[in-house]
């Protein structure tokens, strides 16, 4: 399975991301709750002469449908302001 990235930031494209078919279900939870649903370990599919920080939105998936409808939900779910009150800092 191939998966594509969009920058929101520059509108840029990586497409044909391939993702480990062995296991769907963790290849799933990998991009959108694991390591790789953070902009910092996806911008290392693009070619950017800047820093990019720990975060989510920048950078989302676009396909394939399943992996992109619960990453759009993910990164709404956490730049809500009522999900902001209810988070707890250390």
């Amino acid at each position: 399975m191939k998966i594509t990235l969009l920058d929101t930031k520059t509108g840029k494209i990586a497409p044909n991301i391939e993702v480990s078919t062995v296991d769907e279900e963790n290849s799933f939870y990998f991009w959108v709750e694991g390591n790789f649903s953070c902009d910092c370990n996806r911008a290392i599919y693009f070619d950017l002469d800047e820093d990019v920080g720990c975060g989510n939105g920048r950078f989302i998936i676009t396909s394939p449908k399943d992996f992109a409808e619960a990453d759009r939900q993910r990164n709404a779910q956490q730049t809500s302001p009522a999900v902001w009150s209810t988070q707890k800092y250390n």
